[in-house]
């Protein structure tokens, strides 16, 4: 099932939200292939540029928070190293040629992304003062 942007998930930080846009769009990507059963090189690509992203994007929201003193940093950087650790292991096994999509893969990534955005993220920067500059 892909996911859907809606305003339940915004941050109100155009930047960011912006971001978990691109996220989304990389992993209903990733899910698509799976469905038309595309080989491993389209996935691990696909697995490859999520990870990549995903790199860029939490450097930047952490950078944010840093910023904004966010009491929780050490806990929202760590779920973003959970994440990191998944995606890595994944793009590690396709370069291995160990590893498959699996339905429960794209589940957790959809699941885990929703819920940070809306666990973590929503109550993080909404602290933010006025727009951030990168």
């Amino acid at each position: 099932m892909a996911m859907t942007w809606s305003t339940d998930l915004a941050v109100d930080v155009p930047e960011i939200d912006g971001h978990h846009k691109t996220l989304m769009a990389i992993s209903n990507e990733l899910e698509l292939a799976h469905e038309r059963g595309q080989g491993s090189t389209v996935l691990g690509s696909i697995l490859c540029r999520l990870s990549d992203f995903a790199n860029y994007h939490f450097a930047l929201e952490e950078h944010h928070l840093r910023i904004l003193k966010c009491p929780d940093y050490e806990a929202h950087r760590a779920e973003h190293d959970r994440l990191l650790q998944q995606l890595g292991n994944l793009v590690h096994a396709y370069e291995c040629g160990d590893a498959h999509v699996t339905d429960d893969t794209l589940a957790f990534l959809r699941t885990w992304l929703v819920i940070h955005i809306q666990k973590y993220d929503r109550n993080s920067l909404s602290r933010t003062p006025a727009p951030l500059a990168a």
